[in-house]
C-alpha cells in the first residue's frame, strides 16, 4: 500500500527556494537577514484518502496534525538547543474498501497516520522521523461476509526537513503556486493538505 506521510516534499523539499523572478520585500532581509538565530514553529496539516489498515483493503478519509518547534542558526545552518513537536490525534471518516457494495472494513482499534517521533540533524538537513499506527482488523474476503483478520502494527519513516529561504517570508500571497503569506507565517497549500511556518527570533 501507499504510505504518505504528513510532511509533503513539495512543502519541504521543492517549494522552499523562492523563484529567481519573485518581488522580495526588502523590510524582510532587514528585519532577519542579520539574525543569527531564528526561531521556526512549524504546523503540518493532512487531509487526504489512505490506507488505514496494514495488509488489508481499508481506506479512509483522515485528518491530522502535528507542530515542530526550533531553534536554527542560519549562518551557520546549525540546529541550536533541542526541538520540540506535538502530536494531535488522527480524524478519520468514512472507512470504506475499494470494491462498492462489498461489507465494510472494521477497524478495532485508533489509527494515527503521522507521529513526530524525533528531529535530528543531518549535514545540513532536519531529518524529522514519523511514526504510523495501524489498528487491528478485518476485511471482506472476495466481497462475502466472511471476514479476514488484520494485524496491527506500526512502521517509521525518516522525512528531510529543509528551513525555508528568508526571501520566502518577503513575498507576496500568489507569487508562488499554493504560498500564502500573512505577517511573519507563509502557508504552503499542497494536494494533501498545508505547511505553514511561522519565523520568529530565537
Amino acid at each position: 500500500h501507499n504510505k504518505v506521510f504528513a510532511i509533503a516534499l513539495t512543502a519541504f523539499g521543492l517549494a522552499i527556494q523562492a523563484p529567481a523572478h519573485a518581488q522580495f520585500d526588502p523590510a524582510t532581509f532587514a528585519k532577519w537577514g542579520s539574525t543569527p538565530v531564528l526561531k521556526f514553529k512549524v504546523v503540518e496539516s493532512y487531509a487526504a484518502e489512505r490506507y488505514v489498515l496494514n495488509g488489508g483493503d481499508a481506506r479512509a478519509d483522515v485528518k491530522d496534525r502535528y507542530e515542530l518547534e526550533f531553534r536554527w542558526n542560519q549562518f551557520e545552518s546549525k540546529l541550536v538547543g533541542e526541538p520540540t513537536f506535538t502530536n494531535y490525534d488522527s480524524e478519520i471518516s468514512n472507512v470504506r474498501g475499494s470494491t462498492p457494495g462489498c461489507p465494510a472494513p472494521t477497524l478495532s482499534g485508533d489509527f494515527e497516520h503521522g507521529s513526530v517521533v524525533s528531529m535530528v540533524q543531518s549535514e545540513g538537513l532536519l531529518v524529522v522521523t514519523l511514526r504510523t499506527d495501524y489498528p487491528a482488523g478485518a476485511v471482506s474476503q472476495m466481497c462475502s461476509n466472511s471476514m479476514k483478520a488484520v494485524a496491527a502494527s506500526s512502521d517509521e519513516q525518516p522525512v528531510m526537513l529543509m528551513t525555508p529561504a528568508i526571501a520566502l517570508f518577503g513575498m507576496k500571497t500568489g507569487q508562488m503556486p499554493g504560498l500564502t503569506v500573512e505577517g511573519d507565517t507563509l502557508t504552503m497549500t499542497h494536494d494533501e493538505g498545508t505547511t505553514s511556518w511561522t519565523i520568529s527570533k530565537g
